[in-house]
């Protein structure tokens, strides 16, 4: 079993973890991270999600260049742009981010808190409902938030307001209509 899976099961258990750099350090799936040389701003963007799910991985040196490079390139005034193009941030490259930043303790930073804000001014989470955004990345890229919006966009958003709540502010008001407005969203879509 991989150490960074064994770190992540003891943390999910409340167990004594005395070394955590340890189990990361000796971890077959960190070891290939670290190998990913010369990635292009999506294969950045995908390693730091994958790294953020596991325990303590904020602590490696890998992880602090891939958050350097988001604070540098991706993040905006106005939250999380794939491209580093505040007029092309879209739902669900923002919110991949977000929780990203999350997971890592970096969910009350300025880039985490504009990606949230910006989820609660411009996300929507039904049908014929119309984004204030003034931007037309969210339509250019699929039709992230048309007559119908993209329900993989809602689904991550979901996912990343679920961890902020659960990581970073259970007590916010607006993160808890949108989970519900979202996960409403979500189960019509079964019917």
């Amino acid at each position: 079993m991989d150490r960074a899976l064994e770190l992540r099961m003891k943390v999910e258990k409340n167990e004594t973890i005395e070394d955590p750099l340890d189990y990361l350090n000796h971890s077959e799936i960190i070891k290939k991270y670290s190998q990913l040389t010369q990635l292009k701003p999506l294969g950045k963007i995908f390693a730091l999600v994958g790294l953020a799910e596991i325990p303590y991985a904020e602590k490696l040196p890998l992880t602090q260049e891939l958050l350097a490079f988001v604070n540098q390139y991706l993040a905006t005034p106005e939250g999380f742009a794939f491209t580093g193009k505040l007029e092309e941030i879209v739902p669900c490259y923002n919110a991949m981010l977000f929780e990203a930043y999350c997971r890592l303790g970096l969910g009350k930073s300025d880039a985490a808190q504009n990606a949230l804000d910006w989820i609660k001014q411009y996300q929507v989470f039904d049908r014929q409902q119309k984004t204030p955004w003034p931007h037309k990345g969210i339509c250019k890229f699929g039709g992230c938030m048309r007559t119908v919006p993209c329900y993989i966009g809602i689904g991550k958003t979901v996912r990343a307001l679920l961890t902020y709540q659960e990581k970073v502010d259970q007590q916010d008001e607006k993160v808890n209509a949108l989970i519900h407005q979202g996960v409403e969203y979500m189960l019509c879509l079964l019917y």
